[in-house]
This record gives structure tokens, C-alpha cells and sequence, in this order.
């Protein structure tokens, strides 16, 4: 199985870098499948038919890149994991587009690099 997981750009050291939290990639591959890391808009459609699946994660918006998987996996039935951003974009998709009116709500704490920005709680059997 080869899911495929966005990225999000952040600014270091006036460098622009692609990231993804080492714990999704983790999980993916805890249950023998392939993360491949999604990077180019541009060529995203010329490799879309090999994901069986796709996260979006979290951050304090999402990319255009999300958007355009989002969009692939809604007209092609593949499944999409969103984590907090990116189930904000799921809610805000309406089949066709994102809402031109919606945008993520702004979280400070995910600038922080010492703390986990908010707490989860997994329910088994829900």
C-alpha cells in the first residue's frame, strides 16, 4: 500500500523547507506501507493513480497541493486522512472546490518547536 502524505513549507533560517511530522511517516510504515511525500503540484497528476490512500496533515493553513489531492481523491474514491488543518479542508470541500470563504483557524502554537501544539484523544471501538 502507498500512501501519500503533503507537505508543509515553513521558513528556517530564511530557507524555505518542505516538512512532514516523523511520526505520520512513522505510523505508515509501523503497518508495512510506503509514505511517499508529496512535493510538486506540477507533477502530482502524473503520479496520482499510485496512491491508495493520502493524509493531509496539519499546520497553520494548507497548500495548494492539498487541495488539488483533495480534489483527486474525491473524484477518484481514494481515502484522505486529515489532521487538524487538514480535516479543516476536508469540512470546507464541497465535491468541486474548497469554500472561497473558509480558511484555517490560525493556531500560534504550531510555530512552537518545544511544545506539542494541542492534545488528542483516540476512542477505540467509536
Amino acid at each position: 500500500m502507498i500512501i501519500g502524505v503533503t507537505l508543509r513549507n515553513v521558513k528556517m533560517d530564511e530557507i524555505d523547507i518542505l516538512k512532514v511530522n516523523k511520526s505520520i511517516a512513522n505510523y505508515i510504515l509501523k503497518y508495512d506501507a510506503i509514505p511517499i511525500f508529496i512535493t510538486n503540484i506540477n507533477h502530482f497528476s502524473s503520479i496520482a493513480s499510485i496512491f491508495d490512500g493520502f493524509i493531509i496533515p496539519g499546520g497553520n493553513n494548507w497548500e495548494n497541493i492539498d487541495e488539488e489531492v483533495l480534489k483527486y481523491a474525491y473524484d477518484n474514491d481514494v481515502p484522505v486522512l486529515g489532521i487538524c488543518a487538514g480535516m479543516q479542508l476536508i469540512g470546507s470541500f464541497n465535491g468541486k472546490e474548497v469554500s472561497d470563504n473558509t480558511t484555517p483557524i490560525n493556531n500560534d502554537n504550531h510555530k512552537s518547536n518545544d511544545t506539542y501544539v494541542h492534545d488528542i484523544i483516540i476512542n477505540d471501538g467509536i
